[in-house]
């Protein structure tokens, strides 16, 4: 999974097994508890942000749930910014035979984190 705070531009990535509703709670649940409840979260159309155990959950919190249309990535330009940023990192790490991706990831984002962006 791949969040992006649209205001900041701060990156936050997780490894997952699985893409489910179960998982992307799991997850938001860490961000939230580090960073706080935003007022609204943007997902695209993938399956997991769909049902009603993630709709549940937003609204639980009072979080308005702003969703993409699905097959049209464009329509979130950030956070699909974001995700090409994390693929070109792997992509890297890959070719040159990185030991840890985790790391490689992690070493990237940092360097990305504390990079001044046009707007921030």
């Amino acid at each position: 999974f791949v969040i992006m705070d649209p205001t900041s531009r701060w990156i936050e990535h997780f490894f997952v097994s699985s893409a489910t509703a179960h998982v992307a709670i799991e997850k938001l649940e860490e961000i939230f508890a580090r960073f706080g409840l935003p007022r609204a979260v943007t997902t695209d159309g993938a399956q997991c942000f769909s049902g009603s155990e993630f709709t549940s959950f937003l609204d639980s919190l009072g979080i308005i749930h702003l969703k993409g249309p699905p097959f049209h990535p464009t329509s979130n330009g950030q956070a699909e910014s974001a995700v090409k940023i994390i693929k070109r990192c792997i992509l890297k790490a890959l070719a040159e035979r990185k030991p840890s991706l985790t790391s490689a990831v992690n070493r990237y984002l940092f360097q990305y984190r504390n990079t001044e962006h046009e707007g921030t």
